[in-house]
This record gives C-alpha cells, sequence and structure tokens, in this order.
C-alpha cells in the first residue's frame, strides 16, 4: 500500500508540472536568457575639416641616342621610353567628439520597445569602476578603434556590473552639404560599431554593423547633423536588436 500510495504521489507532481512545462515551450516560443545583460558606449565624432589632395603624377622619360663611331659611318637611332606613377592620398580628416547623449537616448528607446534589459554605461563605470567617457573621447580624434588597454578597462567594468553583451562603436558626422532637391542643409553620418559576448575570459565578437550612411536634413546644420544622428542611432540599434534576438536574447 505504502509503495503504490508513493507511486500516485510522482505520478500526481508530473502532471502537475507538466502545463507549465509545455507552455515555456508552446509555438516555439523562445527561451529567455537567464543571464543577457546589455550595454553600450558609442562615440559622436563630428568632422571640423576634410583636405582633399589632388592626383600627383611622376612622368619619367629616357632617351638614348646614338652618334657615328670611328670605324665608319653609322646611322643615328633613338629610343624613347616613357613611364612613371600616380600618387593618390586619401583625404585628411580632422574630427572632434561631440556628446553622445542623442545617441543613447535614441538607442535606448529601440532597446526598450524591443524588450532588452540594457544598462547605462555611465552606471557600469560608476558601479564597476570604468574608463569615463570624457578620458575616452581623445582616442577617437585620429584613430577609429578603442585602444586594447581601453577596451579591456571597459569589458572588466562591464564583467563586474553582470553585462554579458558589449556593443562599441562610432557614428561620424560629415561636414554639410545643400541638398538639391529641398534646397535644406544636408548631413551624411556613418556608422560603425562591434558587438561582444563577454562572458568568457576571451570576449567573443558576435556581430557588426557598417560601416554605413545615413543623412538628415534640416533648416540648418546643427537640425540636420541631430537628425542624421537620431536616424543613424535607431537604425544601428534595431540591427543590434536583431543579431541579439538571434543569440537568443529577448
Amino acid at each position: 500500500m505504502k509503495l503504490k500510495s508513493l507511486l500516485f504521489l510522482v505520478i500526481l507532481s508530473l502532471l502537475i508540472a507538466e502545463p507549465s512545462i509545455a507552455e515555456s515551450h508552446s509555438a516555439g516560443a523562445p527561451m529567455r536568457s537567464t543571464h543577457s545583460l546589455f550595454t553600450f558606449l558609442f562615440m559622436a565624432r563630428k568632422a571640423t575639416s576634410i583636405t582633399q589632395f589632388d592626383e600627383r603624377r611622376t612622368d619619367v622619360r629616357v632617351r638614348r641616342n646614338t652618334t657615328p663611331g670611328s670605324m665608319g659611318f653609322v646611322s643615328g637611332t633613338q629610343m624613347e621610353q616613357t613611364g612613371g606613377s600616380t600618387l593618390r592620398k586619401e583625404d585628411a580628416v580632422t574630427y572632434e567628439v561631440t556628446s553622445s547623449q542623442d545617441i543613447d537616448s535614441a538607442m535606448g528607446e529601440v532597446l526598450t520597445t524591443a524588450g532588452i534589459e540594457y544598462a547605462a554605461y555611465d552606471d557600469v563605470m560608476m558601479n564597476g569602476g570604468g574608463p569615463d567617457p570624457a578620458v575616452i573621447k581623445p582616442e577617437f580624434v585620429h584613430k577609429d578603434d578603442l585602444s586594447p588597454q581601453t577596451r579591456a578597462k571597459i569589458i572588466n567594468a562591464s564583467r563586474k556590473c553582470d553585462v554579458r553583451y558589449l556593443a562599441t562603436g562610432t557614428i561620424d558626422i560629415g561636414v554639410n552639404d545643400v541638398d538639391p532637391v529641398s534646397g535644406n542643409k544636408r548631413v551624411y553620418v556613418s556608422v560603425r560599431a562591434n558587438l561582444w559576448d563577454i562572458s568568457t575570459t576571451l570576449p567573443r565578437k558576435i556581430g557588426s554593423v557598417g560601416p554605413v550612411q545615413f543623412s538628415g536634413l534640416g533648416p540648418d546644420q546643427s537640425v540636420a547633423s541631430r537628425n542624421a544622428l537620431i536616424i543613424a542611432a535607431k537604425e544601428t540599434a534595431l540591427s543590434l536588436v536583431d543579431q541579439l534576438n538571434a543569440k537568443g536574447v529577448r
């Protein structure tokens, strides 16, 4: 009798648990990651000047002459060989790092709507001891990437705050021109971003964005720049959401 009672209780407990198990996998619903906190650090750079270089061509000419010799009449011959090279130099762009508040707000709006749990980098900095963005800014004036030392400090601080996914990148704001259709000021921005899983000793790159360009219009350069920046930030966030979803982060 005791054995039958025990068997009955085991079967009853399985029947009670079964609906919740089936419910969690119903309709192919994705399992939510239990450790999927996300943070991002983007720098906005504004081009203050662009110097364009013309092509420079160097021509080389070789001419050989033959003259009559002492052993008789020798007809003169002439050969001319031309060649050279063309030098092309990339545009020299000078940047200054500007406020990234518009980027943070626009990306945060998309992430929240998509249900992605994220922490502001300012909180990671304060609680995990990460480097201040003000200290990081000078690195982006002349380079596109973080130094290995700065990147390691950001990753270590994020890990201390239980962050698993980290995105870093730059949004470059170009010099304005005039839109030929509307006559408004037009500004292009270029985005580059990398997405990392930092849960293991060696961070793993699991996604990226760009480089890709977006444009914004406005009555003046300030408005056009801001519109372009917001568009770029939202589109970048949507791309990152898709890549996080592919990893099971909802």
